[in-house]
């Protein structure tokens, strides 16, 4: 429904954005000196904060499809009730990117399509970022959430199911339109950032090591080859069926492993903890009922997900759980999650971490 949608009434539901400032707002760092918490949306795009500048313009046509009865819809369930909810959920565009022309190089390819989020250099820096939450991902330095193997390396599988996929939850679509080869020269050019990131890095920590002696291309290339070689990919058992009994003992090691902790003992995420990621970003716990899985909703994916971790996040890996307690947890899992899901808009997740309280601690940069 876009920004109609999302001044149509609907049952259940307060105003989609308050008249107010979200808590814990600082026009000082908020509008201007801190990135991290730019969610002001451009006046061009959005107006100010509470009310979207296209709304005033947009009225007479808002008006003229709710006549007609296309406008607006009202939503077959009611929405989930939680903290989260108190501000309404609306629908939103699930943006996709352009059909992509064969010819290109890698490099042009990204420079259209992922250049202006994640930056022309990959450093998750681009013209959009400031308007994004989370934060486009940095391919030179962070490490990937999404990934299958044991040392944390991602294939070109797990890049590869990335690009059909999308990230629910974020801004990253599904390039699943895109040719397979042509996702395959965007993987390429993705790894070769990796690789001039880290290369980067690692010249300078060598360098100060070293001091003045000179630094041995081929030892570079060698320690670079280490760190971007994919590990073996995790062992995933066979699937059966979710027993009642399965999903009770999946319940004892939900709270056994403290999952509890941060997703809260219903799955919905409200606990109020502090949370941030490697980059000092702040983030917040999943909402296993109401929102969708980053890397996927069924068994298999949770199943790596739950062994693993999100490296980079406080989503934690849980290598002490035999294959049958990781079975009975996915079980678990899937036994909390509800329809239908929330389609928060970038506003809303950020909205969602500024209502907890607190704002995030410095960064590095």
């Amino acid at each position: 429904m876009g920004e109609l949608g999302r001044w149509c009434s609907r049952e259940n539901e307060s105003p989609v954005l308050p008249g107010r400032r979200p808590a814990g707002y600082n026009a000082a760092v908020d509008d201007d000196t801190d990135e991290r918490f730019d969610v002001k949306f451009h006046a061009a795009g959005h107006g100010t904060i509470g009310r979207p500048a296209s709304v005033a313009v947009m009225s007479p046509v808002i008006v003229i499809l709710t006549a007609l009865g296309i406008g607006c819809h009202r939503a077959t369930s009611p929405p989930p009730r939680s903290v989260a909810a108190e501000t309404a959920l609306p629908a939103t565009f699930s943006v996709q990117p352009r059909p992509a022309d064969d010819s290109l190089t890698g490099r042009e390819l990204y420079l259209n399509h992922c250049g202006p989020c994640h930056g022309a250099d990959g450093g998750g820096r681009g013209e959009g970022a400031r308007s994004l939450f989370p934060r486009p991902h940095n391919f030179r330095s962070s490490k990937f959430r999404l990934v299958s193997t044991v040392n944390g390396v991602p294939s070109r599988a797990d890049l590869g199911a990335v690009l059909v996929r999308g990230v629910p939850g974020a801004s990253m679509p599904s390039f699943r339109p895109f040719a397979e080869a042509t996702r395959g020269r965007l993987i390429d050019e993705v790894l070769r950032l990796r690789r001039e990131g880290l290369q980067a890095a690692l010249a300078f920590k060598l360098g100060d090591a070293h001091q003045e002696d000179e630094i041995a291309t081929e030892e570079l290339r060698e320690i670079l080859d280490l760190q971007l070689t994919p590990g073996a990919p995790v062992a995933v058992p066979k699937w059966g069926p979710a027993t009642e009994a399965l999903v009770r003992r999946g319940g004892e090691i939900y709270i056994q492993q403290q999952c509890a902790r941060c997703h809260g003992p219903d799955g919905r995420g409200d606990t109020g903890l502090y949370l941030a990621n490697e980059e000092g970003y702040p983030t917040r716990p999943r909402n296993l009922v109401w929102e969708e899985f980053k890397g996927g909703t069924d068994p298999p994916s949770i199943f790596v997900r739950i062994r693993l971790g999100l490296p980079g996040t406080p989503m934690v890996a849980n290598p002490n759980l035999s294959e049958q307690e990781l079975a009975a947890l996915v079980h678990h899992v899937r036994s909390l999650a509800r329809e239908p899901k929330w389609p928060l808009t970038n506003y809303q997740r950020a909205k969602l971490v500024l209502d907890r309280g607190f704002l995030s601690p410095g960064h590095p940069e």
